[in-house]
C-alpha cells in the first residue's frame, strides 16, 4: 500500500502547539485526550486558514 502513497506524504509531518507547549506529530492528533485536542483544533484551523 505504501507504494500508492506518493514520496512527499510519506514523511512525518509535525504540528507545533502553543497551547500544548510541544510539537505533535499529525498521527497523534487520533489518540490526544480530548482535553487536548480541544485545544489544538482550534489552533490548527488557524494555521489552515492564513
Amino acid at each position: 500500500m505504501s507504494q500508492d502513497i506518493p514520496p512527499q506524504e510519506q514523511n512525518r509531518k509535525w504540528f507545533r502547539s502553543h497551547l500544548l507547549s510541544r510539537e505533535l506529530e499529525l498521527q497523534e492528533l487520533y489518540d490526544l485526550p480530548q482535553g487536548e485536542l480541544d485545544l489544538v483544533i482550534p489552533q490548527s484551523r488557524v494555521l489552515v486558514h492564513l
